[in-house]
């Protein structure tokens, strides 16, 4: 990706009132990637890129002082399962929520 794709997710990131889960709960982590390309054999010296999101509202990250305290559900952590498909070019990425009880 380019510095001007990242910097344009990010301002449609900020515009729209999401978070990049992973980025929020994962802030140092580095060589984190969701996509490498196979006919550049690029797994296996983990040259890759994060093409692969898991979004939220700005209200449900809990590490966000500024949030909503009002919003049911938080992002609790967020993850990519990097070793699941080593053949596959994507990573399947995800996060777990929670909710505080009792349900509404």
């Amino acid at each position: 990706t380019t510095p001007e794709e990242r910097e344009s997710f990010g301002v449609l990131l900020e515009e729209c009132g999401l978070i990049d889960t992973f980025r929020a709960r994962h802030p140092e982590a580095s060589g984190v990637f969701s996509y490498w390309s196979v006919r550049m054999r690029s797994r296996p010296v983990n040259r890759g890129l994060r093409l692969d999101y898991a979004l939220a509202t700005a209200e449900m990250d809990t590490h966000d002082a500024a949030a909503g305290k009002d919003a049911a559900w938080r992002v609790h952590d967020s993850f990519i399962l990097d070793d699941l498909n080593e053949k596959g070019d994507h990573a399947a990425v995800g996060c777990t929520l929670v909710h505080p009880f009792p349900f509404p």
